[in-house]
């Protein structure tokens, strides 16, 4: 065999190095999926760089003035010619010392919508001794579930420093995210162009569902039981009648325009204010269609600020799905409940999405 024939045959290393990165998957697709991931986590450039607009027109005003030089021989062109590209070496050593040796944590907020805005939060620490870091630009990495409206930035963070920004997102799907690079990037020092660096700080949230205003306003009544008001003696406003005064009463409760005509003490009893309670029933179901799938996250976003109504007036609210239940009652956690819930629903069939409310 020839030595030019041997050059020009890959080597048996590289074949296989090639084909356990590009080959093909033994059919199990999640595999795939996560061996993917951990090669963007092992293969990836340590630093981004491109060009901006003032970047482009100094490159193409350096290859002209170059191209003078070497056509001219003139010793001053050459002169400007090293000079410019000079600058270029020095804005690649200052964006690298900028983006060197910097650490950041993300904080999440705790609730977080579809298709509403929020600020995830970033504590910046620089932990260069000595150096400085300039004009720092952070936001997560763009994927198909996030839309960044407002990246954040930082002037400057001192030798030692930590700082905090935060960056203004929209989520476009419920469910669970998976948040993975964070993209840090200058323009320090001239503008010529934008270095970033990629950290990796992984973080799995979920997105409840979207809450809209609704413009029907929940009976503020008494209470509801099977669709009737029942008044019972308690703590309330509407008048349930009237005794006489005894030992431990509360002397607030006193009718002393009864006392005027009979000489005797009578307080007022109050009805108790009911809990009035409500079961949101979601039949999740979807059309095979891409407009049956909008009518299904339609529903989804109607259910959960359906839940949202009542609770903000008082109700106990309780979910009805098809597979599933939630048990009327009230508070944060149940709200919490309820909306995780509809984060994760998912169709149990083809047909029509409907969200009806039943009092119970």
């Amino acid at each position: 065999m020839s030595l030019r024939l041997a050059l020009s045959t890959p080597m048996p290393w590289l074949l296989i190095l090639i084909g356990r990165l590009l080959g093909k998957s033994s059919g199990n697709k999640g595999t795939e999926l996560i061996t993917r991931k951990k090669r963007l986590k092992l293969f990836f450039l340590p630093r981004s760089l491109k060009f901006t607009k003032e970047g482009i027109a100094y490159t193409i005003f350096l290859i002209i003035i170059g191209a003078a030089a070497i056509n001219t021989g003139n010793n001053l062109l050459y002169l400007v010619v090293a000079m410019m590209l000079s600058l270029i070496v020095i804005s690649g050593l200052m964006s690298e010392s900028t983006l060197k040796k910097i650490y950041v944590e993300r904080s999440v907020p705790k609730t977080i919508h579809r298709d509403t805005p929020v600020r995830i939060g970033y504590t910046i620490t620089n932990k260069k001794s000595m150096i400085p870091s300039y004009s720092i630009v952070l936001k997560e990495d763009i994927n198909a579930d996030l839309t960044i409206q407002t990246p954040g930035y930082l002037i400057k963070v001192s030798a030692g420093e930590e700082k905090h920004s935060s960056s203004s997102v929209i989520f476009n799907g419920r469910g669970k995210v998976s948040l993975g690079f964070i993209t840090l990037s200058t323009r320090f020092p001239f503008g010529l162009f934008n270095k970033g660096r990629l950290i990796m700080s992984e973080a799995l949230i979920l997105v409840y569902p979207k809450i809209t205003p609704i413009d029907e306003t929940p009976p503020p009544g008494r209470g509801v039981h099977h669709g009737e008001s029942i008044p019972v003696k308690g703590e309330g406003f509407e008048l349930y009648g009237a005794r006489e005064y005894g030992p431990g009463d509360d002397a607030r409760h006193i009718m002393w325009k009864a006392l005027a005509r009979t000489n005797k003490l009578y307080i007022k009893e109050h009805e108790k204010e009911l809990e009035s309670e409500v079961t949101i029933f979601f039949n999740n179901l979807k059309e095979d269609s891409e407009q049956g799938s909008n009518e299904f996250e339609s529903a989804v976003d109607r259910a959960a600020s359906l839940a949202h109504n009542y609770f903000k007036h008082g109700y106990s609210v309780g979910l009805a799905l098809m597979s599933s239940s939630i048990e009327p009652g009230s508070g944060v956690g149940q709200m919490e409940r309820i909306l995780t819930a509809l984060a994760l629903v998912k169709s149990e069939g083809t047909g029509k999405p409907t969200v009806r409310v039943i009092g119970t």
